[in-house]
């Protein structure tokens, strides 16, 4: 598992790379940082989001994935499909959709 502990409140892209890094591969991700994380992870599916600054949150996170191997399998799974929707190649390919969308209308 990975857990990424945040400050709430600043504006950041590193967090945001390192969870989604952690949900490519395959890692039940714990982000403690709800700000936007949730645009990315949905709580207890693909991931955990848990309160800033509520260390109590964050062990019982932990403890409930360490305590339940197939809920973490089933979870980094998901993860890592998930994480594929927002790959460079994924981009890449819904840019190159909506330019032959342009491309048709106009012809």
């Amino acid at each position: 598992m990975n857990i990424v502990s945040l400050e709430s409140g600043e504006i950041r892209t590193g967090g945001q790379q390192t969870y989604l890094n952690s949900m490519w591969l395959g890692k039940p991700t714990i982000v403690n940082d709800p700000e936007g994380t949730c645009d990315y992870i949905e709580h207890m599916k693909d991931g955990f989001l848990v309160s800033p600054k509520d260390p109590t949150a964050l062990r019982n996170a932990i403890e409930f994935l360490l305590n339940r191997p197939e809920v973490m399998n089933e979870m980094a799974s998901r993860a890592a499909q998930k994480a594929k929707y927002y790959s460079t190649e994924e981009h890449f390919t819904k840019i190159i959709s909506v330019v032959r969308q342009v491309l048709e209308q106009k012809s």
